[in-house]
């Protein structure tokens, strides 16, 4: 809203220092529109008479400086419906208040299908570059347990930051830490006697604002917040538990699970027809698990208790859709009907820096099935289309899982694969045609990339699948032309799949007196993948990385072989990348390998990884070259 110029009845005008101050901030964070000068937030409990349990009080002041001018800041305030905001100021620096219309309403995302997330957003104006104006919200949490983390950074950069936690002694609170180290944080602890309190203030400086960033894990992994853990309260020397231990956290998720009224009878056809001639016990597992996968539909629900209680199995197959929870359910039940020991699953994704070391609703966010057999547990997580039985999708493997198990419960991990699940093989056989290279190639794909190509055929229009998968096959690259493609069957889960085709390839070939130069490697992974030193977050790809190429070029008659690349051999705990060249019988022989083993490049590791993609780079230049005789 730049050019915008506001009333001028109530406006604030900048003093010499808030306008220096402000252009301050201007030079060291261009992108921020505002700066929070100061950001105070107190948490106060107490207990609520008509229902005897504990709520949370959030006063937050904020004290809003423009680093615009002529310009509108809006600022955010979520709850949902077991929160609700009770209050809303606005003032200028001088305390007078400033009338304001906050927009209130439900809170879309991309990635969830239905939340009862809602915000109120509050739209400052400001007319000039240092104008201060202060925001006061209050918010009630009706439920601890859904109270689950503060975090320190904000959307713009903060000068002074407070928390504050007030906490009666009837109430047994813990307050983990986590990525504090690099952030100026300081910890106060006092005690109330009087008052029967006592209070934790942290106070943090010059806090810069979130950075969106790609490859990054979630926020959890990266800034400095704390996870709230409320275990129990005491009342007229009542003890009550509310999420002391995992024993807690399993209490209630099984109380909603078990309120479940599941119903098998409505898919009892689809079921004896699933199971129809299938001997084993794999096969019969595996054409439900299947089944689900492919016949409903993937839906994100984020709603309250409902976001945690699974919707009953009938319902989801009847829908043909469901959330993770309802379609874990489905599942369950088919495979309980079925004669299996099925049981629901609560997890956390790799997401979610947490285990169960700290019992709280922050450590899961997905459910997922799991049967029990001859000593075994198979780990079914059907919104993963195409993953097989015998696998796993990234996102879930090493994590620690909760499977129900009646009255108890059991703590396990999900299997961890290797970078060879994801292994993505290219072998490529070519000859010299001018100044083409001309051949035929060959790719396997396994583990996410099997996946994410399963999912990009299947989200294309079936007339357009091959197109599809030329491109594909090709990287998009125009230069090459993918002729008489063949592959195994489409969409098959339990093995690696493969694809074969005639290349041809215009911009890999050039000449100059009378020298050829071959570029046998037109993928260049990674060659421009550098990073930003200054970035907070470590890279992640989401996937354990395993490439292999294998190339073969017949030397033409009439020519022989004048320069052999060097190659490279680069090899770091989280990398590494292997270049190989060798002439043997009027063939050339170039081998590629590109392996990330943990999917994860840690900040300590960026300058060791840019100085390798420098050198790939370079190695990737290198050309060989071919000489008439």
């Amino acid at each position: 809203m730049q050019g915008l110029v506001f009333p001028a009845i109530g406006q604030n005008i900048a003093s010499a220092d808030e306008v220096a101050l402000a252009k301050k901030y201007q030079q060291k964070f261009t992108k921020s529109a505002a700066a929070l000068l100061n950001a105070e937030v107190v948490y106060k409990f107490g207990l609520d008479a008509k229902t005897a349990t504990p709520y949370l009080t959030e006063e937050e002041d904020l004290q809003v400086m423009s680093l615009r001018v002529n310009h509108t800041v809006a600022r955010n305030k979520y709850y949902d419906d077991q929160s609700e905001i009770t209050r809303a100021t606005l003032t200028n620096e001088r305390g007078k208040k400033i009338s304001m219309s906050p927009i209130c309403g439900n809170h879309e995302s991309d990635e969830i299908f239905y939340s009862d997330a809602k915000l109120c957003q509050y739209r400052l104006n400001f007319a000039a570059l240092g104008e201060v104006q202060r925001l006061s919200t209050q918010k009630r949490y009706g439920d601890l347990k859904y109270f689950t983390s503060v975090y320190f950074n904000d959307i713009f950069p903060i000068g002074v930051r407070k928390i504050t936690f007030v906490v009666p002694d009837w109430l047994q609170i813990e307050l983990k830490e986590f990525n504090f180290e690099g952030y100026k944080i300081t910890k106060n602890v006092t005690k109330d006697a009087q008052a029967g309190t006592t209070h934790y203030a942290y106070t943090a400086r010059e806090v810069a604002p979130l950075q969106p960033e790609s490859h990054a894990q979630g926020p959890s992994y990266t800034y400095p917040h704390l996870l709230v853990l409320s275990k129990g309260f005491t009342r007229g020397g009542q003890a009550t538990p509310l999420i002391g231990s995992v024993d807690d956290l399993y209490g209630w998720y099984a109380s909603l699970a078990q309120a479940v009224n599941n119903d098998p009878k409505p898919m009892e056809a689809t079921l004896k027809q699933l199971l129809a001639g299938k001997k084993t016990d794999e096969e019969k597992i595996r054409a439900v698990y299947y089944w689900v996968q492919d016949n409903i539909r993937y839906i994100a629900f984020e709603d309250g208790i409902a976001g945690f209680k699974p919707e009953a199995a009938q319902t989801v197959f009847g829908n043909k859709y469901g959330d993770c929870k309802g379609m874990a359910n489905l599942t369950k039940t088919m495979l309980k009907a079925a004669g299996y020991d099925a049981r629901l699953v609560w997890i956390g994704t790799s997401r979610i820096a947490y285990d169960y070391s700290s019992p709280s609703l922050s450590v899961d966010n997905h459910m997922i099935c799991c049967v029990l057999l001859n000593g075994r547990k198979y780990f079914l997580d059907a919104t993963e289309k195409f993953v097989s039985l015998d696998d796993n999708a990234e996102r879930i493997q090493g994590r620690q899982v909760l499977i129900e198990n009646g009255k108890g419960y059991l703590l396990d991990r999900i299997p961890a694969a290797t970078q060879e699940r994801n292994q993505v093989r290219t072998e490529l056989a070519f000859r010299l045609e001018g100044t083409r290279l001309t051949g035929t190639g060959r790719k396997e794909y396994n583990g996410e990339m099997k996946t994410a190509v399963f999912h990009w055929l299947h989200e294309a229009p079936t007339d357009q699948r091959a197109t599809t998968l030329k491109k594909i096959v090709s990287g998009g690259d125009k230069n090459q032309v993918v002729g008489n493609l063949t592959h195994s069957p489409l969409f098959a889960r339990d093995s690696t799949w493969r694809v074969q085709y005639d290349l041809e390839v215009a911009h890999q070939v050039g000449s100059f007196e009378g020298e050829v130069y071959v570029d046998l490697d037109a993928d260049d992974a990674f060659a421009d993948f550098t990073i930003d030193t200054s970035r907070v977050s470590d890279v992640a790809f989401h996937e354990k990385m395993l490439q292999t190429t294998r190339v073969r070029l017949t030397v033409p008659a009439g020519y022989k072989l004048t320069h052999l690349p060097k190659g490279l051999e680069k090899k770091h705990e989280a990398f590494g990348f292997s270049l190989r060249y060798r002439e043997q019988n009027g063939e050339i022989w170039y081998e590629k390998r590109v392996e990330i083993p943990r999917g994860l490049i840690c900040r300590k590791d960026f300058a060791a990884w840019n100085e390798a993609v420098k050198q790939l780079k370079q190695a990737y230049n290198d050309k060989l070259i071919l000489t008439q005789k």
